[in-house]
């Protein structure tokens, strides 16, 4: 029996999730806080487990378009240049597990998702500056106010946004929230045409 699935967070995870529930049936309402459907970020690496389920939701030739086939993971010394590691991936990972290994940016990936939920639902499902202030549940319906006074109702809630989730929160009880590891990584993106063929 299709529902009204409201999803707190227009990321990646959100927008995946409405389009996938979407295509069930389901009427979607998607909250972001930001004032716009965007997203920042450098690469991202999607393993044949995501890019089959992205497939499955119809966005094969899309995800085509916007990602890079890489044919091998090298991991080479900092010291020496030599090479310590090599994981053939291109046909090799389409191959072994019926899907390629592809590398994506996260602002592509996520304007490919916001287009196709658009297409699918229309853009009145995508619900900009709406910061989540309040979840109350009663009779099985879930009612999200903003500070702005907009309300939604619906059957059920996904919570997609992010490591401060305000859904989390009021939803787990004792919610510590993320704690720092203490260890940092640094990402950066080169163009393609600079870097030297192996």
């Amino acid at each position: 029996m299709p529902a009204r699935i409201l999803i707190a967070g227009g990321g990646i995870g959100g927008l995946a999730s409405a389009l996938a529930l979407s295509r069930r049936g389901h009427r979607i309402e998607v909250l972001e806080q930001a004032d716009a459907f965007h997203e920042i970020g450098a690469g991202v690496q999607l393993g044949p487990n995501t890019t089959r389920r992205l497939q499955a939701l119809g966005l094969g030739v899309p995800l085509a378009a916007i990602a890079a086939r890489p044919t091998a993971l090298v991991v080479r010394s900092a010291a020496s240049h030599g090479t310590i590691a090599r994981l053939p991936l291109g046909e090799t990972m389409q191959e072994r597990y019926g899907a390629p290994y592809l590398c994506v940016h996260r602002s592509d990936l996520h304007s490919m998702l916001v287009n196709a939920v658009r297409t699918r639902d229309a853009s009145d499902a995508l619900n900009g500056s709406a910061r989540i202030t309040e979840i109350a549940t009663g009779d099985h319906i879930v009612c999200l106010a903003t500070d702005d006074a907009r309300a939604w109702e619906g059957d059920a809630l996904i919570g997609a946004d992010g490591l401060w989730s305000v859904v989390r929160k009021q939803v787990v009880r004792n919610d510590v929230g993320p704690r720092a590891t203490g260890h940092t990584a640094w990402r950066a993106l080169i163009e393609m045409s600079s870097l030297p063929v192996a």
